[in-house]
């Protein structure tokens, strides 16, 4: 009989627990999940939030003309009427070649955002981050969007002031090179597709950035005219890593190699990044030029 009764209490046990794990209140990955997130034109989202489409852990999928309750509203005067997109894990192109396969990445991809009547002149910003638990120090960085603006109603159109500026950071330092936000900026009405393509480094992170790294992406979008729109079919990412690829890996070291360049930013002096960082920010281009070129090919024959 009290063999009988440990057997129950156990099974009781056994089953409160797949309860409470099952249940709202004792699910781990959701609390894992708020690591992963993206601000709209200032609105917060949480992965496996109300505004989150996606059920998947490590992916949000947000849609501001969606219905209740996961739609949202976006800023008084933006030029921005829909916007919608999707931030997940892993690489959409470029940085798995500059970084390598086991490069930790967070990228906003799928983005669609276009203006219809009565929306304002104002720039709509999005921000995404994941914070990585690795790799180990020293770490490499670099950034990378590629997408295109075009417009809905006059077909192969772009109205003159529409611009993207995309820049993105190791914890609070911008990767680099080059210095400042990547922008492309239509001073006139010009046919589209209008190719958005643009990187930042391969950078040498300076300490004390991490681990961990926290890895944020910052996207600005002014559309000037009525159907002006941007898409990102590829993707707008960040990523680090701890070893390069022996190309670009190569590079570096050959930059490095018989001189006293320093070995991070904040060392040596008269310069704010490695003097090698520029020698892999060529090759950031390059690479960038292939992936850029071939998708844009096929979008045009398309």
């Amino acid at each position: 009989m009290k063999r009988l009764s440990v057997i129950l209490l156990a099974l009781a046990m056994i089953g409160a627990g797949f309860l409470l794990e099952g249940s709202t209140l004792g699910t781990p990955a959701k609390a894992q999940a708020a690591n992963v997130s993206v601000t709209v034109g200032g609105f917060a989202i949480a992965d496996n939030g109300p505004n989150d489409l996606n059920p998947a852990i490590g992916t949000i999928r947000f849609d501001s003309g969606a219905a209740a309750p996961a739609g949202f509203a976006l800023p008084a005067g933006c030029s921005v009427s829909l916007v919608r997109g999707t931030v997940t894990l892993g690489g959409g192109g470029a940085l798995v070649g500059l970084l390598g396969g086991a490069a930790n990445i967070v990228n906003l991809t799928d983005l669609f955002a276009v203006k219809w009547a009565g929306a304002g002149g104002g720039a709509l910003a999005i921000s995404f981050n994941h914070t990585f638990a690795g790799p180990p120090a020293p770490a490499f960085a670099a950034d990378a969007i590629v997408g295109e603006l075009d417009d809905a109603i006059l077909p192969w159109w772009v109205g003159a002031g529409t611009s993207v500026s995309w820049q993105a950071f190791v914890g609070v330092v911008p990767i680099a090179p080059p210095a400042g936000p990547v922008v492309v900026a239509i001073p006139a009405a010009v046919p589209g597709p209008v190719p958005v393509a643009g990187a930042h480094g391969v950078m040498a992170v300076p300490p004390p950035a991490g681990p961990p790294w926290n890895l944020r992406g910052e996207l600005s979008v002014t559309l000037a005219v009525v159907g002006d729109l941007l898409r990102l079919p590829g993707s707008a990412e960040v990523g680090v890593a701890y070893e390069l690829p022996p190309d670009i890996g190569g590079i570096l070291e050959l930059a490095v190699d018989g001189s006293d360049a320093p070995h991070s930013a904040a060392a040596g002096s008269g310069s704010s990044a490695p003097p090698y960082a520029a020698f892999a920010g060529a090759a950031t281009a390059a690479a960038l030029a292939l992936v850029t070129g071939g998708w844009y090919a096929r979008r045009r024959l398309s």
